[in-house]
């Protein structure tokens, strides 16, 4: 038989795992609004990138090679090496594929979890103007020659490459991905 004393020691105990359990899906449920936010505002820069890279300084953003016969216009104007705002968004578009990409990498290693207050949703939404973003950045540094090892990408292969930079935000996004595990599986072990 249960005395007083034992019954009070488990309510408490009870009691510290609901507060405990509640912790952690608090926390969760803030790191899915984090990355909601995370996302907007990547979406944000996804939209505005072209937009203000080909119309403020339209010779500042050069993400493809210029070739022999082609040029783009800029106000009747025609400019060898100027990227359109369809270029730019282009480039974005493929890296959001690579990006999709990965996503459905990713989805493999995912299980459905207790506690995962649309965590898991939010991961997978943020590679998507991760992967453009970096596909679009880092197609602006090789051109630029900033990265000396690689030559500039020629106008055929910018969306494979594209592609490419947009399945390579994995490495970015893992480190939040990593996070929510270790954040998820504290919360299953309760």
């Amino acid at each position: 038989m249960l005395t007083d004393e034992v019954r009070a020691l488990l309510r408490d105990m009870q009691q510290a795992i609901n507060d405990r359990q509640r912790a952690q899906e608090t926390t969760a449920r803030r790191l899915a609004l984090l990355l909601r936010v995370a996302t907007l505002a990547l979406l944000v820069v996804c939209a505005t990138l072209p937009l203000v890279g080909s119309h403020v300084q339209p010779d500042l953003v050069q993400l493809m090679q210029p070739l022999g016969l082609s040029s783009t216009s800029v106000e009747g104007q025609t400019l060898e090496g100027v990227s359109s705002w369809q270029q730019i968004a282009g480039v974005e578009i493929w890296g959001a594929v690579g990006a999709l990409m990965s996503g459905v990498v990713a989805v493999r290693g995912v299980r459905p979890r207790l506690g995962d207050e649309g965590l898991s949703v939010a991961q997978l939404v943020l590679k998507l103007p991760a992967g453009s973003l970096t596909a679009a950045f880092a197609i602006l540094l090789i051109q630029a020659d900033v990265v000396p090892l690689l030559r500039p990408i020629e106008h055929g292969q910018v969306g494979a490459y594209a592609v490419l930079f947009g399945f390579a935000q994995e490495a970015v996004t893992r480190l939040i991905d990593r996070q929510a595990a270790s954040l998820l599986d504290k919360s299953a072990n309760l």
